[in-house]
């Protein structure tokens, strides 16, 4: 077994990279990512917030890098089903992307992400969503995901925005088939699995609230908001809560807005909306006086396929004429006469 490196040992001396993590490493990685992440006196701790990606169970998925047992960089697969339009894409999401700061410049973050490049596309991932907009992505052809709205909604505007005729209760872990039953209705979702119930139990365990919406009897829209989470760090001031997530109707959203302002006695809620996914509730907001900022997400996506892609996305393409082919390096988009060509990045 290596040694330790020790105080009179230059860092690096004794690196090895890239290596796929064993379930005992997951630790040490939690370890490092929490310095890097939740440095003193930010509260939190990866594992515990990330517990689908940071886990043993995920480990073959996590890429590090060692001097001699010391942990000092990494990168995290998590591979999720996008549902969109019918289709159902494999895609390997990036997260907790860091190395130990004495070892920073040497690389080892563009090699590890290289191989997570590899891997997800041997293993027929089509696209690769990344949580962060670095250089490191962008140099690796990232392209950004957006635009989005940060929307301010005030006790007012929520309650110009409310809708007669839903009954609002606190949900509960048991709750969970119900919102996976609501989460089918989005434009663009990942496949909740059993997973992301231990990620929802455990986002109600540190402080999170979840409202269910029900319409009818029935369920219709639920929303996650937090206070001060250590996931997103601190809000602006104690008394703002933050949207998280919204499912279903869009007509419910100023109505569970309002009442998580007034279950918590809050001065309002931060809510960053992607627009294209959630036009109608950015609308009917902004109409009712919330406040709002265009603005670019922190999330960026890597084409890993590109003929893949459009293998599965042309007959749907196709049938709003559209027409989609891969010519060398260059996306064609025809549409009628009118024809373009996009040179991948």
């Amino acid at each position: 077994m290596s040694q330790q490196t020790s105080p009179d040992q230059p860092a690096g001396q004794q690196l090895r990279g890239p290596l796929q993590a064993r379930s005992q490493d997951v630790p040490g990685i939690i370890d490092l990512a929490n310095r890097v992440f939740r440095p003193a006196p930010r509260p939190g701790d990866m594992g515990r917030e990330f517990p689908a990606l940071l886990s043993p169970s995920n480990a073959e998925n996590l890429l590090i890098f060692r001097d001699g047992e010391r942990l000092v960089s990494h990168v995290g697969i998590l591979r999720q089903k996008m549902h969109t339009c019918g289709l159902a894409l494999p895609a390997a999401c990036i997260g907790s992307v860091c190395t130990d700061p004495d070892y920073r410049g040497m690389g080892m973050a563009g090699r590890l992400m290289d191989e997570a490049i590899r891997l997800a596309t041997e293993a027929g991932d089509l696209i690769m969503p990344i949580s962060g907009d670095r250089r490191l992505y962008a140099s690796r052809a990232a392209v950004g995901i957006g635009p989005q709205v940060r929307l301010n909604v005030t006790p007012e505007a929520a309650a110009a925005a409310a809708v007669e005729g839903y009954e609002v209760r606190v949900c509960e872990p048991a709750d969970w088939p119900v919102l996976v039953e609501l989460s089918r209705g989005d434009a663009i979702r990942y496949e909740w699995t059993d997973r992301d119930r231990i990620s929802f139990e455990r986002f109600l365990e540190l402080g999170g609230i979840c409202l269910l919406a029900n319409r009818a009897g029935r369920p219709a829209a639920a929303m996650l908001v937090c206070i001060n989470h250590p996931t997103y760090g601190p809000n602006t001031s104690t008394d703002q809560g933050r949207v998280m997530q919204f499912l279903g109707e869009p007509r419910a959203a100023g109505t569970l807005a309002g009442c998580a302002i007034s279950g918590r006695r809050l001065a309002g809620l931060e809510w960053r909306v992607l627009a294209t996914a959630w036009p109608t509730v950015v609308g009917d907001l902004l109409a009712a006086g919330a406040t709002g900022k265009a603005e670019v997400t922190g999330w960026t996506v890597r084409i890993l396929n590109l003929e893949g892609l459009i293998e599965q996305v042309a007959p749907l393409a196709g049938r709003a004429g559209v027409e989609l082919a891969a010519e060398g390096a260059s996306l064609r988009v025809a549409v009628g006469d009118r024809c373009f060509v996009v040179d991948r990045p």
